[in-house]
C-alpha cells in the first residue's frame, strides 16, 4: 500500500469508529439494546481509593431466611450458577443495588414480582432440604485493601430486602 492509502485509511478509521459507537448510544437508547457487535472496549476505570492510598471495592453479601426461621449465606456464585463468574457483580449493581447507593430506583429491578419468584426457584432449587425461602437480604459491604495491611475491612453500606410470600410471590 502506498502511503497516502494508509493515510486514508486510518482517517476513515479515526472518524467511522467513533461514528459507529456514537450510532450505537443512540440507537440502544430507542431500542433497549444493542443492535449489532460493535467495537466498543472496556473503560479501564481506576479502581476507587480512599485519601490513605487503599482499595475500596463494593459487593453484594447475601443472606437467606427460610420458613423455618434458619438462616444461610448464600454464596453469589450458587444463585447465580451458569452465569459466568465475571457477571455476577454486574448483575447484582444492576438488578439489586439499593437505590441509596445508585442513586436511582432503576437498579432495584430485583424487587418486581417476576424477579423476586425467579431468586425464590433459585433458593429452592439451591437449598432443597431446607423449608421454603422467605426473605433474601443483599448486603452491600465495603471492602478496604490496604496496601501492605492485615487482611481487608468490611463496612455494610446498606442492605436491599427481598421478601418471598406465597411460592407465587405476590
Amino acid at each position: 500500500m502506498r502511503k497516502k492509502s494508509v493515510r486514508r485509511l486510518f482517517l476513515a478509521c479515526f472518524v467511522l469508529l467513533p461514528l459507529q459507537y456514537a450510532l450505537v448510544g443512540v440507537v440502544g437508547l430507542h431500542t433497549g439494546g444493542e443492535p449489532w457487535p460493535a467495537l466498543v472496549l472496556p473503560a479501564f476505570q481506576a479502581p476507587d481509593t480512599d485519601e490513605a492510598g487503599a482499595l475500596l471495592e463494593t459487593q453484594p453479601v447475601l443472606a437467606a431466611t427460610f420458613a423455618d426461621g434458619e438462616k444461610t449465606r448464600v454464596p453469589v456464585e450458587a444463585l447465580l450458577a451458569g452465569l459466568p463468574a465475571s457477571h455476577h457483580g454486574a448483575f447484582f449493581a444492576e438488578q439489586c443495588r439499593p437505590a441509596a447507593l445508585s442513586g436511582t430506583p432503576t437498579t432495584e429491578r430485583c424487587r418486581h414480582p417476576a424477579a423476586r419468584r425467579w431468586l425464590r426457584e433459585r433458593l429452592a432449587a439451591r437449598y432443597p432440604g431446607e423449608a421454603a425461602p422467605r426473605r433474601l437480604d443483599i448486603v452491600w459491604v465495603q471492602l478496604r485493601h490496604a496496601p501492605g495491611g492485615p487482611a481487608p475491612r468490611r463496612t455494610a453500606l446498606d442492605t436491599l430486602s427481598l421478601t418471598f410470600g406465597s411460592p407465587r410471590c405476590r
